[in-house]
């Protein structure tokens, strides 16, 4: 838990108040126990897993949860792609930062994120595998998440992830697996 004093001081940076997260679970935010509100959540801090934004007026963390973030914990195929039948895309497209995350984090035995579809024409996709047998080493529902409720515009919001995401750079976040990957291939070169 050695970012949120960071995050806190970067939130009343840009909001002017210091504000605390409270915290949750993934179970309970998926349950909509908690999250019914904007703002920012940061999913299982003691590994510095990943940070997010929940900013448009009309969303909630709780939405969050409950459409996508706990089933690309889970990894599970059939959730992830939905309906098996060929499509134009899947129901959740998991980005490669999550995916490295998940097995890296999540799974003691999962050497990569299952690939759940393939794409087989253009702007045509079809499922892969429809489950996995990979056992997690914590319970997908126990996972913390530390949640800001934030009543601020969306671009304040928004701004707020976007310098936490540079300050702590978790794992899982787009930007962060982005620089990994720069770094390996300066790295093999």
């Amino acid at each position: 838990m050695q970012h949120v004093d960071t995050i806190i001081n970067i939130v009343e940076r840009f909001t002017g108040r210091r504000l605390r997260p409270y915290e949750s679970t993934v179970g309970n935010l998926e349950a909509g126990l908690d999250g019914k509100h904007r703002g920012l959540y940061y999913i299982y801090p003691e590994v510095n897993f990943y940070f997010g934004k929940c900013h448009s007026p009309t969303a909630t963390v709780f939405g969050r949860f409950y459409k996508n973030h706990g089933s690309k914990l889970r990894a599970n195929p059939a959730e992830l792609y939905g309906p098996l039948k060929p499509k134009v895309q899947p129901r959740i497209e998991t980005p490669l930062g999550w995916r490295e995350g998940v097995a890296r984090f999540i799974y003691s035995d999962m050497p990569e994120y299952p690939e759940y579809y393939k794409t087989v024409g253009r702007r045509r996709v079809e499922p892969v595998i429809t489950e996995h047998q990979y056992q997690p080493l914590i319970k997908i529902s126990d996972i913390p998440v530390l949640v800001w409720n934030m009543s601020d515009d969306p671009k304040t919001i928004s701004d707020v992830e976007t310098a936490v995401i540079a300050a702590i750079e978790p794992y899982c976040n787009t930007e962060t697996y982005k620089k990994r990957l720069k770094q390996r291939l300066q790295n093999n070169s």
